[in-house]
């Protein structure tokens, strides 16, 4: 095999600027951004996929059909978990929020996620969605606003910010990845006798078997390049290396502002948390709650009516759930809710995570010799 038809093996790849800094496509950044809101949305999803979702009947716990859906198995394909973190996601990639479909099957509710819809909206009376999208499945059938769950967090707008963000970081982020390769790339020097091969076209044609010949040896993990008189490889690239420090400090920049943007702690966007407690509690208070409570609202006025909310009827969406309680720690704490009757022993069980106790006297209320009626402990000492 001769020098023109060893050079001259196709192999798909890139030109040989682009081999000489690195084998891919030199990124500005964007997947930096895309992977931060990755870690934003899925810590929500997976946070608010923990809360229990509860039915109270004249103010009493009474699970149903609608509960288990929503807790446990919302459609024959999917989890609640998996359910709600599509929820989470779909509220951020659909610009007006997350909408669920109710449809009977085998004479139960399910319930789906819409991945794309079209909605037109009405100030004084019930809103329109058509062209819904769910998988690969378009729904024929057009929905009011009272048929379906619209899931309306302020996602849209953090979205916004964050591609303000970006706009800023972008084009840093591309400047520093492009230094950086270039410095750290391999730059070659290939000498080779002034040799003609014949026309214009295969001195063109010559050029490019020659990069590509290139490529493949510079790439594979054990390969041979024939040296042959007149030629010489030289690398001038040595020295000129540069640390990632740059890139790293504005990948921290952007995933802290959009740790930021959705108020969720450092330590929980960076999975590196210290005090779980405090940094628990304020997740929980600044992000997950307000969630909860979109959802809660949402979830109360399409199942419960008037008359059924002024008789204690209502859903509620516990986020008590969410921390893993050390029992030993809150022990003195159990004996004071149980004792002052404002907690059950299953109501404390099911704060803790732990399985209910089949049995009545677990399910009554209880209060301590301690406590009396402050009217009659006036009265008593008055007399």
């Amino acid at each position: 095999m001769g020098l023109f038809d060893f050079l001259g093996r196709k192999n798909n790849g890139y030109s040989i600027l682009e081999l000489a800094i690195k084998s891919e496509e030199i990124r500005d950044g964007l997947g930096m951004k895309e992977l931060a809101l990755h870690i934003a949305m899925s810590t929500i999803a997976d946070l608010l996929s923990r809360c229990k979702i509860k039915r109270y009947v004249k103010g009493k716990e009474a699970p149903n059909e609608f509960t288990f859906a929503m807790n446990l198995s919302p459609n024959a394909n999917m989890t609640a978990a998996e359910f709600w973190q599509k929820v989470i996601r779909n509220s951020y990639e659909c610009e007006n929020g997350a909408i669920v479909i109710p449809y009977e099957r085998n004479g139960f509710m399910n319930y789906q996620v819409a991945d794309s819809y079209a909605i037109k909206k009405y100030p004084m009376k019930e809103n329109k969605y058509s062209g819904i999208v769910i998988d690969t499945l378009t729904l024929n059938k057009n929905y009011s606003e009272g048929d379906i769950f619209h899931f309306n967090f302020e996602n849209i707008e953090l979205k916004k910010y964050v591609e303000i963000m970006y706009s800023e970081y972008g084009e840093l982020m591309k400047f520093a990845l492009e230094t950086y390769k270039n410095k750290n790339g391999m730059k070659l020097l290939l000498e080779l006798e002034s040799v003609k091969t014949g026309s214009e076209d295969d001195e063109k044609k010559y050029k490019e078997q020659l990069k590509e010949s290139m490529k493949s040896f510079m790439t594979s993990p054990n390969a041979v390049m024939p040296k042959y008189k007149g030629t010489s490889i030289t690398d001038f690239a040595k020295g000129s290396s540069q640390n990632s420090d740059d890139i790293r400090n504005l990948r921290k920049d952007i995933f802290d502002t959009v740790a930021q943007i959705f108020k969720i702690p450092q330590s929980i966007f960076y999975g590196n948390i210290t005090n779980s407690d405090q940094v628990f509690d304020e997740m929980i208070t600044l992000v997950i709650a307000p969630h909860a409570k979109v959802i809660e609202q949402e979830l109360n006025r399409k199942t419960i009516s008037y008359d059924e909310y002024i008789k204690g009827d209502r859903i509620e969406i516990d986020t008590s759930t969410i921390k893993v309680q050390d029992i030993l720690k809150l022990s003195a704490n159990i004996s004071g809710l149980v004792g002052s009757g404002a907690y059950s022993p299953n109501d404390v069980r099911e704060k803790l995570g732990d399985a209910k106790i089949n049995e009545d006297w677990a399910n009554e209320y209880y209060m301590t010799k301690n406590y009396a009626n402050a009217d009659d402990i006036s009265k008593g000492v008055n007399e």
